[in-house]
């Protein structure tokens, strides 16, 4: 059925036996695949002195050629008795690149599919072995792998990471016709939870497994100090199975004894609110234990987290949640000045490149652009930043349509992956033209590279700024991508920042609704202070 679906009708009559005599074999000429041949060929009638089908496939310097025909039964057995032959190699061996191929089969049609009589005629030398891809793959560390198949052409491995690894590459690799791996290994990235864990004032944090998935940190309090919270805490996915980990409760605190359990009482207190901008907070002991503080915003704005009307300060001398704040509806208003910084080397290609920048204007668009909102700057790069396409900050700050031409007109070329030089570029040229104090600064990097230098000081700098870095990696076609190298741009603790959607799917999950999540994630953190964030 898989043959005929390529035969037009009035050719599939003549295989039912509706010709005169003699036999019908598929004919093509420099045919690159069988479904080309398929194609461009037709049914040919044999004359009388051709009785036999030939199949003759030979490797060159642009591929395979492909070519079918009637032939005189002598000859075509003549030419399948040569493929064993060679001074020097096997002539019928698809890993040279000399290869010539010929099978002979006699029955209507036969040659229809690519050689398909190997099946049928003993034309090899039965001491050769069947041709396989060399060895199976690599098995990446913490990993499982299986395979199904023997190493013939078709085989497929499939790799798994074990529980706390994160799977950066292709989970599966094929063995091609030409006895090769048409994907790389796979790696297993270790997953792992924020190091904010490990200090604790006026006591002890003893943890495991150098904060990996299942680590657990134990808390204990210095003399005359009591624990406040969760004596331990674990790292876990706990059942997000999203690629992702966190602890599963916040770092506790030691809290001093004091002389009784009257003065201890008489003593506590919550950790002063500071008042919330553009709302209203009121307390009904001010921040003493038991008082209850309540928040509202001003019309236009929102509160976040959204079910943060209230919080308690309890007998710990906590609050039983964080200060909320207040902010507009987002998307579409934030007051932002966002820097796009976009990967345009030569592994890239075009086709993916339109990809990319129809994503990014499509989550351009959902924000308001002005003042008192968003301001954009946006430039590509390769081994270098292009400063002669990049738009600043101050090009068109209150004018989205003039944005957007701009961005339409930036062009893709060039090759090599300077990430370095591009996160210092962000640094001392898009960061300072036009930047405003009060507005929030969000840098979004989209690569699909490994960068060619280190990247761990030009990101530290980048974070310095006070910054709130995220990465969007993108699977790459040849399968792997450097994810600790990400790691090192967002900086530790803030995996969150890595938007990882894109690893499975590559460029192709660059899409419209997947746009409308990276707007949702730059409004994910309203109420983010760079002053309290690990710049490191």
């Amino acid at each position: 059925m898989g043959v005929y679906i390529f035969l037009p009708i009035f050719m599939l009559m003549l295989i039912h036996g509706r010709r005169i005599s003699g036999l019908n074999c598929w004919g093509c000429s420099d045919a690159h695949t069988n479904k080309e041949c398929l194609l461009a060929g037709s049914i040919v009638h044999c004359k009388d002195d051709h009785s036999i089908c030939e199949d003759q496939v030979r490797q060159g310097e642009y591929g395979y050629v492909i070519e079918k025909r009637c032939k005189q039964r002598e000859s075509c057995y003549l030419n399948v008795v040569q493929n064993t032959r060679s001074a020097f190699h096997i002539q019928c061996n698809l890993k040279s690149p000399t290869s010539k191929c010929t099978c002979c089969c006699d029955s209507d049609l036969c040659n229809v599919q690519l050689l398909a009589c190997w099946n049928e005629i003993k034309q090899f030398d039965p001491r050769l072995p069947k041709p396989t891809c060399k060895m199976r793959p690599k098995v990446p560390d913490h990993a499982n792998m299986q395979c199904t198949g023997n190493l013939h052409p078709g085989t497929k491995c499939k790799f798994e990471c074990h529980d706390g690894y994160f799977l950066a590459g292709s989970p599966t690799t094929t063995c091609l016709r030409n006895l090769t791996w048409d994907k790389k290994e796979p790696e297993c990235i270790i997953l792992k939870c924020s190091h904010k864990m490990n200090f604790l004032k006026n006591g002890n944090a003893t943890c495991s497994e150098r904060r990996s998935h299942r680590s657990r940190c134990e808390y204990t309090c210095r003399k005359n100090f009591m624990l406040v919270g969760h004596k331990y805490t674990l790292c876990t996915d706990a059942g997000r199975n999203n690629g992702t980990v966190a602890w599963t409760s916040p770092v506790p605190y030691c809290k001093h004894r004091g002389c009784s359990i009257l003065i201890l009482f008489s003593a506590i207190s919550c950790p002063e609110q500071v008042k919330i901008t553009n709302g209203e907070m009121v307390c009904s002991r001010k921040f003493k234990i038991g008082s209850v503080c309540s928040f509202r915003c001003e019309p236009g704005y929102d509160l976040y987290p959204k079910d943060a009307s209230s919080n308690r300060c309890a007998r710990s001398g906590a609050w039983s949640s964080p200060t909320p704040c207040c902010t507009p509806p987002c998307p579409p208003n934030v007051v932002m000045d966002f820097i796009v910084v976009m990967d345009s080397s030569s592994s890239v290609g075009e086709e993916n490149w339109m990809k990319m920048k129809k994503f990014v204007r499509s989550f351009l668009n959902d924000f308001t652009a002005g003042k008192n909102a968003a301001q954009y700057g946006v430039f590509r790069y390769n081994k270098f930043a292009d400063t002669t396409t990049q738009i600043l900050l101050t090009d068109h700050p209150n004018n989205k349509n003039e944005f957007l031409e701009a961005y339409d007109r930036i062009p893709y070329g060039g090759s090599g992956t300077g990430t370095d030089n591009a996160l210092n570029h962000t640094v001392d040229v898009l960061l300072k033209v036009g930047n405003r104090p009060e507005a929030r600064d969000v840098v979004l990097l989209i690569t699909d590279g490994v960068a060619h230098d280190d990247v761990t000081i030009p990101a530290r700098r980048l974070r310095k700024t006070g910054s709130l870095v995220y990465v969007l990696p993108v699977m790459p076609q040849t399968g792997w991508i450097d994810l600790q190298q990400i790691e090192d741009i967002v900086g530790p603790g803030n995996d969150r920042r890595i938007i990882k959607a894109a690893l499975g799917h590559g460029f192709e999950a660059l899409n419209v609704k997947f746009a409308k999540e990276i707007s949702e994630i730059l409004c994910s953190e309203p109420c983010y202070d760079p002053f309290t964030e690990n710049t490191d």
